[in-house]
């Protein structure tokens, strides 16, 4: 199977990773050296952990991106996971081992009040998926498989501020 021709997933808006880099409300810093900063921390804490894991339930990461809403109403800035599926059944043996605690997740997200879930309801929905041609690893599932704690990526060692980058006329 040639790894470059599979479908690519990004999963888009601070949902795998829980890190908060929202950078809303720094009006003295230099936004894309803060950006470029944040991503190379982020890579250079995590990125071999992140391709461990992946690699262990049937996953490869092809690269982490930088995501930044147009409006800052509900998204904040994110570092997300781009994948490919490389082992369906590894990633099917992953899910079912994980099935207890990745149900639990999901039922926290289930659609009420107006509130529309864009996850699957159970372990048995994503594993109907699973046999699917395009299929997508859900965002919790995939959370969940992953198992990464980043509570300890503090954003304000990676901020570059403005007069740190004074150009030179």
């Amino acid at each position: 199977m040639d790894v470059n021709k599979m479908k690519q997933t990004q999963y888009v808006g601070n949902s795998v990773f829980k890190v908060n880099l929202g950078l809303y409300g720094f009006d003295d810093i230099n936004f894309e050296e803060t950006r470029d900063s944040l991503i190379e921390g982020f890579e250079e804490k995590f990125e071999t952990e992140i391709i461990t894991k992946l690699m262990g339930v049937g996953l490869k990461l092809v690269e982490l991106k930088w995501f930044s809403p147009k409006e800052y109403n509900f998204d904040t800035n994110s570092i997300d996971p781009v994948i490919i599926i490389v082992d369906k059944n590894l990633l099917k043996k992953s899910i079912i081992a994980k099935k207890d605690i990745i149900n639990q997740q999901l039922s926290l997200n289930k659609s009420s009040d107006g509130y529309m879930a864009l996850t699957v309801e159970n372990v048995d929905e994503e594993l109907d998926k699973l046999e699917q041609d395009y299929y997508e690893v859900d965002t919790i599932v995939l959370r969940e498989l992953l198992d990464l704690d980043c509570s300890d990526f503090d954003i304000s060692d990676y901020l570059v501020y403005e007069d740190e980058t004074e150009v030179e006329e």
